[in-house]
């Protein structure tokens, strides 16, 4: 029963958003200029395409956490991936991906 409930709950929600494209920061000052670096080639690379699961998943990593100062942090950009994922990767996400979502939903995105 709590299940059936959970799940009515989620239905109400939103799922998918429009997600912005990450916004990169200049590595020069950034705290951990390789790792803002790497991030950067990362997006050049991979971009947030919606049919690339681990691409989506770093770029909303990144836009959460800022990896090394190459992002601005977006959280609310961040999640609106996480629900992307969520939805279009629903036999794929792993534990990882729920504890991300779930930090989504603890800071209201």
């Amino acid at each position: 029963m709590l299940r059936a409930l959970t799940v009515c709950a989620a239905v109400t929600v939103p799922l998918i958003a429009h997600a912005d494209p990450p916004q990169l920061r200049d590595c020069a000052g950034a705290a951990d200029r390789q790792w803002c670096q790497e991030a950067h080639a990362m997006v050049r690379k991979y971009g947030p395409k919606p049919t690339d699961y681990v691409g989506m998943r770093n770029i909303a990593y990144c836009q959460w956490t800022g990896c090394g100062g190459g992002f601005v942090v977006d959280r609310a950009g961040s999640c609106a991936l996480r629900r992307q994922i969520m939805v279009k990767f629903a036999g794929r996400t792993d534990g990882s991906d729920d504890m991300h979502f779930a930090n989504c939903v603890k800071a209201g995105h």
